[in-house]
């Protein structure tokens, strides 16, 4: 069981100007609908940046003329691009799900953004926390799946 609570900016405005923005631009698998393979041409990559930086910039004005305004917040975090807003979390899991969540979202098939995080979460957290769970857990379930 996960218990969680996400800030969702009716209550507290968002502050950060702060957007996700991709290293690479990964191309859609052909054979996987909810996957990527390869990179499309890093010249055409640079020109996405720039227009989704400038798409940030935009959304994050607007948000902010709205506030100003005095428009509830609730109504105004519908200009922020809601993908790619880093959100503040509050979360509460136990072991057991914890570790099944990592083992899928640090699966070499699981979405690049999503392994990354996991892998933080384990690496800086889990491992910190419960050494000698983790060293079980790679042991016994992580080395079935990769090569650690």
């Amino acid at each position: 069981m996960w218990s969680a609570n996400s800030q969702s900016g009716r209550y507290t405005p968002f502050e950060e100007n702060d957007y996700y923005f991709p290293s690479v631009w990964r191309k859609q698998a052909a054979s996987n609908k909810q996957a990527s393979e390869g990179e499309i041409d890093p010249a055409e990559g640079e020109k996405l940046t720039a227009l989704l930086a400038e798409h940030y910039d935009r959304s994050f004005a607007l948000y902010q003329q709205a506030l100003d305004a005095g428009v509830a917040k609730e109504l105004a975090r519908l200009f922020l691009p809601g993908f790619s807003v880093y959100y503040t979390w509050v979360v509460k899991v136990d072991a057991h799900n914890l570790m099944h969540w990592i083992e899928l979202r640090m699966a070499p098939d699981a979405q690049q953004e999503i392994r990354v995080y996991a892998e933080v979460i384990y690496n800086e957290i889990f491992k910190q926390v419960l050494p000698w769970t983790a060293e079980a857990f790679e042991k016994f379930r992580l080395s079935q799946r990769r090569n650690l």
